[in-house]
């Protein structure tokens, strides 16, 4: 599900990030009217704290100061569903953390509700969306019952990342690991109903230098 909209998107309601430090000062520009609202909601701007202002209609949250996953990841399922933006100017990371919070396992079973969507602006929004889709991605592979993240399930996601990629791909399973000289795969999962594999994975320039990531499913 996507947690992101446009920046340029209408009927967005804004987010302020407020710090415990500053309440107090920042109490002191609000008119009567929203300073009775704050003290209803019992807002003292701890992380985690989200209350409601009407003048005009906003979202005020509290924050620690620093830009991290936990800035926004708590908002995208404690707001209502609708649409917001962050006044404040947030990093990447802080960014990704709005998408991060949004995660919810649907393999088996539909989500309650649909996470609250935040205005990211176009330059940057391919970006941080990038960076949660692949990390939710390997959420959902880690969530996934054993019985149902076998070597072919695994390759088939691996087929699938590299499709969206353009990667080149290339799998090498059952006995021709013992021709290729991968004994040590082969023992381990050949006594599986679902043969063992190496999954190979090669992306980017040719003549650019060599970065190779190694792991194991």
């Amino acid at each position: 599900m996507n947690a992101y909209i446009s920046h340029d998107a209408t009927s967005v309601t804004p987010i302020q990030l407020i710090e415990q430090s500053t309440i107090e000062s920042w109490r002191k520009g609000l008119s009567d009217a929203d300073r009775s609202w704050l003290d209803r909601q019992s807002f003292e701007a701890k992380p985690g704290q989200v209350a409601w202002l009407t003048e005009p209609d906003r979202v005020v949250a509290g924050w620690d100061g620093r830009q991290n996953i936990a800035t926004l990841g708590h908002l995208p399922l404690q707001l209502p569903e609708g649409s917001y933006r962050v006044d404040q100017e947030l990093n990447d990371i802080a960014l990704a953390g709005w998408g991060l919070g949004a995660y919810q396992y649907t393999r088996f079973k539909a989500p309650e509700r649909q996470p609250a969507t935040l205005a990211v602006d176009d330059s940057r929004l391919s970006r941080v969306q990038n960076l949660v889709r692949s990390t939710n991605l390997s959420r959902d592979l880690i969530n996934a019952p054993a019985s149902h993240m076998l070597p072919a399930q695994l390759e088939e996601a691996f087929r699938a990342v590299a499709r969206q990629a353009g990667a080149d791909a290339s799998v090498i399973m059952g006995e021709a690991l013992l021709d290729a000289g991968h004994r040590t795969i082969h023992a381990v999962g050949r006594a599986s109903a679902d043969a063992p594999r190496l999954l190979d994975m090669r992306w980017g320039n040719v003549d650019a230098p060599k970065v190779t990531l190694i792991g194991k499913g």
